[in-house]
């Protein structure tokens, strides 16, 4: 029996393609790259970092540098979203339903209530 060992850097990321109709809209449509606007763009970013995220508003054209310092983290998805102009989404709560929140019960809490349930029936 032999088996076959891969170290984390060998194993291929499992991608799902990116539709050749989406791509063709992405890299045709702009031309240039969508970060520096000098270069040609050459690759396709998915902004949300999720690769089977085909969505076409989730792909942006790249010019190779460029998506080489968004992957790196040079160039912060922030800072990718706001010259792209997105807004992150954020679930926005009211006071009062925040107030309504279950708080989490502490340890002890938890304890004494199963202790209560167990032995005392309530």
């Amino acid at each position: 029996m032999s088996m076959e060992i891969k170290l984390p850097w060998e194993e291929e990321k499992k991608r799902k393609p990116i539709p050749s109709k989406v791509r063709k809209e992405k890299m045709y449509q702009p031309r240039k790259c969508r970060w520096c606007r000098k270069n040609p763009a050459q690759e396709i970013h998915h902004i949300d970092g999720n690769p089977h995220n085909n969505k076409p508003d989730n792909l942006i054209a790249l010019c190779g540098t460029c998506h080489n310092r968004v992957t790196n983290g040079e160039i912060t998805k922030e800072r990718l979203w706001k010259r792209l102009g997105i807004k992150k989404k954020t679930k926005k709560v009211s006071k009062k339903k925040y107030a309504k929140r279950k708080r989490p019960k502490t340890p002890l809490e938890r304890i004494t209530k199963q202790v209560e349930k167990d032995f005392l029936g309530s």
